[in-house]
């Protein structure tokens, strides 16, 4: 309790505050905790959708636009659970935040038993400002003739902070 008493007298205090049996105090340089923020969450699923065009030829599987946006960070993220019939063609995919008008890379991924159900799963962080509109949109195409099904696209943003 003295060692209380030696920093109230200081004079280097602002405020206490008793919560319970716990004492917490803060000097004029503290910065409080950030008010909280209106959370959004947007997604879009779909489910069963055959692919049939083949590279370089691409098909739009998933879209998600939002209103516009607080700044703020936003986690961004989609999945897709695809079959390809082949053990030699590859599945390749791509996406852009613009809404098509610039896209990344074109990823490419191969499976190893024409049974096996596979699942990518792609994660970002936005940093967007004011009145950002966030314009996803995901599309997929195949190597070669071999059958493909993309069994289920999820794609969701969710403000963060």
């Amino acid at each position: 309790m003295g060692e209380l008493r030696d920093i109230l007298s200081s004079g280097d205090i602002d405020e206490i505050v008793l919560d319970g049996d716990k004492t917490v105090w803060h000097s004029g340089n503290f910065t409080p905790p950030p008010t909280p923020i209106d959370r959004t969450f947007d997604y879009e699923i779909v489910e069963a959708i055959d692919v049939t065009t083949t590279d370089p030829d691409w098909t739009d599987l998933i879209t998600l636009t939002t209103p516009s946006r607080e700044a703020g960070t936003y986690a961004l993220s989609f999945s897709l659970q695809f079959h390809l019939n082949s053990t030699s063609q590859a599945f390749l995919y791509r996406f852009s935040l613009d809404g098509g008008a610039t896209w990344g890379l074109d990823y490419e991924k191969e499976v190893k038993d024409r049974h096996n159900t596979e699942v990518i799963e792609v994660f970002d962080i936005l940093e967007l400002g004011a009145d950002a509109v966030i314009d996803l949109r995901v599309q997929v195409t195949r190597e070669a003739d071999a059958a493909c099904q993309v069994i289920k696209a999820i794609i969701a943003c969710e403000r963060k902070a």
